[in-house]
């Protein structure tokens, strides 16, 4: 059985879906270089959902 490596990416999205595909374009490219097969994103990275923390 051949291994592969798994990069899972962290990526903070923001509400601007544009800029959070090009990010994720870049965390890609660069989980290549560092010699990932399979990168892994978080699961509503790309659709501007932006999670708002709320302070008491």
């Amino acid at each position: 059985m051949n291994d592969f490596k798994v990069a899972l990416l962290q990526i903070n999205a923001t509400s601007n879906i544009e800029e959070n595909l090009e990010k994720g374009i870049a965390y890609c490219k660069k989980a290549k270089e560092m010699g990932a097969d399979i990168a892994v994103f978080p699961e509503m990275f790309s659709n501007g959902y932006e999670h708002i923390f709320y302070r008491i």
